[in-house]
């Protein structure tokens, strides 16, 4: 009889071999997965040589178009208001007649006053008669001393008093002229304070109007812009409710104090309305001309690049970028002109400024100047 003998495998060896399978397998994905090299990348940027420049400071700002402020119309000469011909509320041209007045008054001045010239006209000429024959007196002994002097000093009243009579006649004869006030400025009127049938009498307040044909731009700089513009300068003024117009003003004041808010410091300017167009309230666009800084760094703006909620820049150096963390100053940086910036600390003359690439940059970077860039 046959008798077959089956051989045992140990589960222990089975179980080792299995481990030995496993282990193998993750050596072999942890080689793969390693690179055979380890290469660093290498970016592609343009540069531009930072040189000093002399730099013409624009500042450009928001304002807003104010009253050219109010005019007081005084009386300069009795009369009597014969008839109004303004409003409250209504806009007046300059020399447009305001105030009629009736001259029937100051036809009896005119009169009173040529008769007093033609008294003192005749006051005067008695006066050197008298003295002309005092003094042939006293050369021949007839008249002491003292009344020569006494007819030499009415003369001399007599003179004064008859150009004091020709000036109040004149004066007269030119208010006889001027039956009407006109308006010295355009402008709304704010006030009326007179009435026909009355009497005017000289220094009255007759009116107060709103200057209209000069006007006032109310705006605001920075601390940073301030120092770089003064009194007097020109500025030119765009306003979107008068359509292809240029205004040009002149800077009249600067304020001393900032802003408790906002720390910016008040600009009032000024300028000629000519044609009317603009009106208190309306918004502007105002560029200011300042100085001129000599030696002066200034960047393009968009070498800036943001890092850590601050604006940097990188420069080339020995083929690797370096990050610079500028002190800027004024900027033209805006939607009216220009893309420049000034750099008051962190470049020299002579640094290779990366001007396009700089984004995917960090400090230590390696990168290599493209072709054409300036340097």
């Amino acid at each position: 009889m046959l008798i077959s003998h089956k051989k045992k495998f140990p589960i222990t060896y089975l179980l080792a071999f299995l481990f030995f399978l496993i282990g193998c397998q993750e050596k072999a994905n942890t080689n793969s997965s390693t690179p055979k090299t380890n290469s660093k990348k290498t970016y592609e940027v343009r540069v531009t040589t930072v040189m000093p420049m002399t730099w013409k400071v624009v500042v450009n700002v928001y304002g807003r178009v104010e009253s050219g402020g109010n005019l007081q119309i005084i009386n300069d000469v009795l009369g009597k208001v014969k008839k109004n011909h303004f409003d409250v509320g209504e806009k007046v041209k300059k020399d447009q007649i305001l105030i009629t007045f009736d001259n029937s008054d100051r036809k009896i001045f005119f009169e009173q006053a040529r008769s007093k010239a033609k008294a003192s006209q005749a006051s005067l000429e008695a006066a050197k008669s008298n003295f002309d024959r005092t003094q042939n007196l006293h050369i021949k002994g007839h008249v002491p001393r003292s009344q020569l002097d006494t007819a030499k000093e009415a003369v001399e009243v007599a003179s004064s008093n008859y150009k004091n009579a020709l000036s109040s006649m004149r004066l007269a004869s030119k208010d006889l002229k001027e039956t009407s006030l006109r308006s010295p400025v355009t402008g709304v009127v704010e006030k009326r304070l007179v009435e026909p049938g009355e009497q005017a009498m000289a220094g009255k307040l007759l009116a107060v109007i709103q200057i209209l044909d000069t006007l006032k731009i109310a705006t605001y700089v920075t601390e940073r812009e301030v120092n770089y513009i003064k009194v007097g300068d020109l500025a030119s003024v765009k306003s979107p409710g008068v359509r292809n117009k240029v205004y040009t003003a002149k800077v009249e004041s600067i304020g001393i104090s900032s802003h408790p808010d906002t720390g910016n410091f008040p600009v009032i300017l000024r300028l000629k309305n000519e044609d009317n167009l603009l009106r208190p309230g309306m918004a502007t666009t105002v560029e200011l001309g300042g100085a001129e800084v000599a030696e002066t760094i200034a960047i393009p703006y968009s070498a800036l690049v943001d890092r850590d909620l601050r604006k940097v820049v990188y420069i080339e150096k020995d083929g690797k970028a370096f990050e610079i963390k500028p002190v800027l100053g004024v900027s033209q940086q805006d939607v009216f002109q220009g893309d420049m910036v000034i750099v008051l600390e962190g470049l020299k003359e002579g640094d290779h400024l990366i001007v396009k690439g700089a984004n995917t940059l960090m400090n230590g970077t390696e990168v290599i100047v493209k072709e054409g860039s300036a340097q």
